[in-house]
């Protein structure tokens, strides 16, 4: 009995690594503003502070659903569109908070 041929997978597209580059830069990013927006939380009244991480579990969640769209379906434009905005708001959101507590008061 002879095995079967190895599948092959297929090269990413160019509308993929296009994704996977532009997901990774936002993704450190996003790495960076939490680490500054950690630092800083604690300058906010506790009420923000609990709408923020609110709204930051919100967006994880989202960004997990329709990663895994993609994941299914990386050329479908609307799932990529919906990811990249996802990034888009979290980054938006933490760089907020860098905002809202520079100078020392909240």
């Amino acid at each position: 009995m002879t095995s079967p041929p190895p599948v092959r997978e297929r090269p990413p597209s160019e509308a993929e690594q296009i994704l996977s580059q532009v997901e990774q830069t936002y993704l450190v990013v996003i790495e960076r503003l939490q680490s500054q927006a950690r630092l800083r939380r604690m300058k906010l009244d506790p009420a923000t502070r609990t709408a923020i991480d609110q709204t930051l579990a919100g967006l994880d969640a989202q960004i997990a659903q329709t990663r895994e769209v993609v994941c299914q379906s990386s050329t479908d434009p609307a799932a990529l569109h919906f990811l990249l905005t996802a990034y888009r708001k979290k980054a938006e959101l933490l760089s907020e908070i860098i905002v809202m507590t520079e100078g020392g008061g909240s």
